[in-house]
């Protein structure tokens, strides 16, 4: 019994060290699996962000939504919305355009939605001349109002001391206009002769120029003073009207730029996404943690950034490599394949991060696969071959475009903002591939894009231009034409104006460059026991990084052989008879102490030969239900 006993023991103890050192890679059709048996469970049911989300994730890796969006589309109102909800809508539409559905009623609903932000910031026109006259400013309906401006400013009295000049053209205080949501601004300085002319939006200590007209006596300005009700319908209502091709009615950037909340990463994304400005994907970059790879250690906000930079950009890869390490890969868990157990998690992060569009043939019933039907949102195969403009099986995209990047002709959606359609060399499959990556290399600034770009000589590659004159800047800053960014004027009243005019580690406050306590961005900003989390830029006690759990299997597994090997030494049990009690009349009969006959030698082989088959019989049944205890692999 004891024998038996440390056998199991021991296939027990290999089975469990086999188990934690199995294969734990990333496993993508494990995730669909998890997504599809979850919703099936649930039959569809659930919020409208993890119904949106599940239907882009399946829908773009072949698997039938047709029971999914027939549940989305019961839950539409008559008038378009959901839930009379912008963020809720904003995600159903976009899951159902991507299926190819009739959003049009829920599109009219969202825009409606759109309405002017309250209680915000100043709206602001700069004229940067050298003469003396005067400009005329008015709305498309209302009459103009002239000011007259010089080489310090225009008669507005926005500082109110008195002498009737200001810095700025304040277009409500001083101008007089009621501004809604979009307004175009038309700027007359016919009696003054060409100037720079800037539209600029102001909130506290920032200032954001929106709009720029260069050596000019006549501009037209463009107020988009918009919001959707708070900051996170904006973000993701401009988002997805983005997404779907509407961008041009969407006037929300004024908001969401002097809104955005301090170290988000979802409304940087959402920023960088409807803008392109470079600002936002450094910014990003920036907070990726070097320890990690990933955003706050937080699996919708890394699988947000990377959508935003792209996965192929160099941030965009790191970050896929800690999503894939923090992926359940234990197959004897129910929620093998998923994050966090998640349903919103997983399918954000296999659309946005691993969906690539292709077809893929599932097995079995129970994954309800297209068998027959090529999804709706993949385009149907010609040559297969990469640069005929059309997106097919093994492709993420298949598209070309002008010498400036603007698209000509093909099919680049599943590219993200900072990516371009690229064939890798040598390939046949066309990729997304991260505009950040592509350096031109260049001798002198004749080899670049003169307008936009300068030859940054100490890397020798075209670097886009930050500013070419001093109105692209903020007050108290100017433009310095060597290196073409903005840069405090030396005698400035302003130390900052922004964050991003301090050094890392400080912030602007009152145009003065302060110190964030507790800040780091190395080790060596920490205490000793300490070290620098760079995604947060706090310090953190370090953590044992020694494999205890490995000791403690390896202990296991030398106490089971220790087991096994005295169990086995000790040899079969002894089995004990009762003596047989004789009856006094019998006298015992005398036998020698030992018979060595061939008969005893053969008879004693026979139960060794025995006893070895039914240890061996023992073994197999023990490893066998073993196994059925644990569970077959």
């Amino acid at each position: 019994m004891e024998f038996r006993t440390g056998l199991i023991f021991a296939v027990l103890i290999f089975l469990f060290v086999d188990s934690v050192f199995a294969d734990n890679d990333f496993n993508l059709d494990a995730s669909l699996k998890w997504i599809n048996k979850t919703v099936l469970e649930r039959d569809w049911s659930g919020s409208n962000d993890e119904i949106s989300y599940t239907i882009l994730a399946l829908s773009a890796n072949a698997y039938n939504v047709e029971e999914g969006i027939n549940e989305l589309t019961s839950k539409r109102s008559g008038d378009g919305s959901w839930n009379n909800d912008v963020y809720d809508t904003s995600l159903a539409i976009l899951a159902l355009h991507r299926n190819n559905k009739n959003v049009e009623s829920s599109v009219n609903w969202l825009m409606q939605q759109q309405i002017k932000a309250q209680n915000q910031g100043r709206w602001l026109v700069q004229i940067r001349t050298d003469q003396l006259g005067s400009c005329g400013l008015s709305l498309s309906d209302s009459e103009p109002v002239s000011f007259n401006v010089n080489s310090t400013g225009a008669s507005c009295d926005l500082d109110q001391n008195g002498d009737g000049w200001g810095s700025w053209i304040d277009l409500e205080s001083c101008a007089g206009f009621n501004l809604d949501y979009y307004e175009e601004v038309l700027v007359n300085c016919n009696n003054l002769g060409n100037s720079d002319i800037s539209l600029l939006y102001n909130t506290g200590n920032n200032y954001y120029i929106m709009d720029d007209k260069q050596n000019t006596n006549r501009a037209t300005l463009i107020v988009q003073n918009a919001y959707f009700g708070d900051y996170d319908k904006t973000a993701y209502a401009s988002w997805v009207l983005s997404e779907i091709g509407k961008q041009n009615q969407v006037y929300t950037t004024s908001y969401l730029r002097s809104n955005a909340r301090r170290d988000n990463i979802v409304d940087r994304s959402i920023l960088y996404m409807i803008t392109n400005d470079k600002v936002y994907s450094d910014w990003l970059i920036r907070k990726q943690s070097n320890f990690t790879g990933s955003w706050d250690g937080n699996i919708f906000n890394t699988a947000f950034a990377i959508l935003a930079l792209g996965k192929n950009s160099p941030s965009g890869t790191k970050g896929i490599q800690w999503i894939k390490g923090e992926q359940n890969t234990n197959n004897r868990s129910s929620s093998f394949g998923s994050w966090n157990s998640d349903l919103r998690d997983t399918s954000f992060t296999v659309w946005s991060v691993f969906s690539s569009g292709s077809v893929i043939n599932r097995p079995g019933n129970e994954t309800r696969p297209f068998n027959e039907t090529r999804p709706s949102n993949t385009t149907t195969p010609s040559s297969n071959i990469c640069g005929n403009d059309i997106r097919e099986t093994g492709e993420d995209c298949d598209a070309r475009y002008s010498e400036s990047g603007t698209k000509i002709r093909g099919d680049d959606d599943r590219c993200g903002p900072a990516e371009r359609c690229r064939s890798p060399d040598q390939a046949n499959e066309c990729t997304c591939q991260s505009v950040l990556q592509e350096d031109k290399p260049c001798s002198s600034d004749t080899e670049c894009d003169e307008t936009e770009e300068f030859c940054d000589l100490d890397n020798n590659v075209c670097v886009k231009k930050e500013c070419t004159s001093d109105s692209q800047c903020n007050p108290g800053e100017i433009c310095n034409l060597e290196l073409f960014r903005c840069e405090i004027e030396d005698d400035s009243q302003f130390e900052c104006t922004i964050d991003d005019n301090c050094n890392p580690g400080e912030e602007c406050l009152s145009n003065k460059c302060e110190a964030i306590e507790g800040w780091c961005d190395n080790d060596n900003n920490c205490d000793e026991g300490f070290e620098c989390d760079t995604s947060v830029n706090r310090c953190f006690e370090k953590k044992s990084s020694f494999p205890w759990w490995i000791i403690t299997i390896v202990v296991l597994a030398i106490a089971g052989g220790v087991l096994f090997f005295a169990l086995k030494k000790r040899g079969s049990p002894k089995k004990f008879e009762s003596k047989p009690v004789l009856d006094k009349r019998e006298k015992p009969i005398m036998r020698p102490a030992f018979k060595m006959d061939q008969y005893s030698s053969q008879n004693s082989t026979e139960k060794r030969d025995m006893y070895d088959e039914r240890i061996e019989s023992e073994l197999d049944q023990s490893i066998k239900r073993a196994k059925e205890l644990l569970g077959k692999k």
